[in-house]
């Protein structure tokens, strides 16, 4: 029985943004075997200060509200507490670890790790066992379009090389990556919550989810 692929797009969602739907977006568009993408919403991201961050209940009810704007491609976009429920029975907080908890959880799924290209660039600093999500995974890194630095001379890009298969082919064969083309969207997380605390309305979080912020006083509201 051929397996549903699923790709797994980590966010801290403090907020999720339309920013990240579009990404999400981008990865169904260019990606024609990948089922549907989820945003796995991090308890903590751990190369990121803790202060300011909205609790995680909170974080994964706004990322619902934003996941529902997502138009007809909607039904294939989910959020996922798997990270958290893993930190809740004391499971470490990396990625490698996720994955493997992930497929061991999922047996009738195929995750796909996507990341940005700043991420690929330093994936080879993510602990000794970042080299099995490039052996052991599909991975599609998004890049801007046209000339990618990150392609051309990170590390793990020059080591995997051989595995790299262009979007329009990749078949979200494990060990096998791709780059993915996608606009540089303006949305930004920290500018929202800027945005937020100075009394602004925010241009790419809904009225919804703004509302949401002022009710339980997050993010420095």
């Amino acid at each position: 029985m051929k397996k549903r692929t699923i790709g797994i797009l980590g966010a801290s969602a403090n907020p999720l943004h339309v920013g990240h739907l579009h990404v999400a977006l981008a990865a169904l568009g260019q990606l024609p075997s990948l089922d549907e993408v989820w945003f796995m919403v991090t308890p903590h991201n751990p190369l990121k200060d803790r202060a300011g961050y909205a609790p995680v209940e909170h974080r994964l009810h706004m990322a619902h509200l934003t996941a529902r704007e997502s138009g007809e491609l909607g039904h294939r976009l989910k959020v996922s507490d798997f990270e958290v429920q893993l930190q809740r029975f004391g499971v470490e907080n990396a990625t490698a670890v996720m994955l493997e908890h992930f497929r061991d959880s999922y047996p009738s799924l195929q995750p796909v790790w996507l990341m940005g290209a700043d991420n690929l660039a330093q994936i080879h600093q993510w602990g000794d066992r970042w080299r099995e999500i490039m052996e052991e995974y599909p991975v599609g890194v998004f890049s801007r379009p046209g000339a990618n630095l990150a392609f051309e001379h990170a590390p793990a890009a020059q080591q995997y090389g051989k595995a790299f298969v262009a979007s329009q082919a990749f078949s979200c064969v494990p060990g096998t990556w791709t780059m993915l083309d996608t606009l540089t969207h303006p949305a930004s997380a920290t500018e929202i919550r800027q945005q937020l605390a100075s009394g602004e309305q925010p241009e790419y979080i809904s009225d919804e989810v703004v509302a949401y912020i002022k009710q339980y006083k997050l993010l420095g509201v």
